[in-house]
């Protein structure tokens, strides 16, 4: 396992599905991946499932990753506005990483303003904030944009994980593709 992606996944209340599905798909494409948090104890999904973290966000470099994943729910707002978010979506940019966000997680990406001229899909509810950050909201369960993969919610999950293998499994994307124009 040469490719490796970072998953972001919020210490309490983060969505099992989202998860447990995106690192079985993972595991079977061949793709490591790192699980990065806000505390190295054990984080709790909604609906039980517990999972110990690798390494702690303000620890994580996206060098050596072919890029970032965010997990939804609600919970995912702990990383709006943080520091070591904005740095590792600024590294991810510059260096032609793939950024992916499934859900509420959405939001992420919208307060660090690196979405304008991008489409971006997630929760209806979040529709008004995506089109104030100058991106394009057009309702599908999942979109493509260059590096950037998004999802509406756990009912997307399966084509959300096989969009990030798609893209991870493209040679092209390393050279080829820019991150948010």
């Amino acid at each position: 396992m040469n490719k490796r992606l970072l998953v972001v996944l919020p210490h309490d209340n983060f969505r099992d599905k989202e998860y447990g599905w995106l690192i079985e798909r993972l595991a079977a494409a061949g793709i490591g991946y790192t699980v990065v948090s806000s505390h190295l104890t054990a984080a709790k999904g909604r609906f039980g499932e517990v999972v110990m973290p690798d390494l702690l966000l303000r620890e994580a470099i996206l060098e050596g990753y072919e890029g970032i994943v965010f997990i939804g729910e609600e919970s995912a707002q702990e990383f709006v506005g943080l520091h070591e978010v904005t740095k590792i979506l600024e590294y991810a940019r510059g260096h032609n990483k793939m950024v992916a966000a499934i859900g509420h997680a959405v939001s992420v990406l919208l307060d660090n303003h690196l979405v304008a001229g991008i489409k971006l899909t997630g929760p209806a509810q979040l529709k008004v904030k995506i089109e104030e950050a100058g991106a394009f909201y057009r309702g599908k369960l999942v979109e493509v944009d260059h590096n950037v993969i998004t999802a509406d919610g756990s009912h997307a999950v399966r084509e959300f994980a096989e969009e990030i293998i798609r893209w991870v499994h493209d040679e092209k994307n390393i050279e080829g593709r820019k991150f948010l124009r």
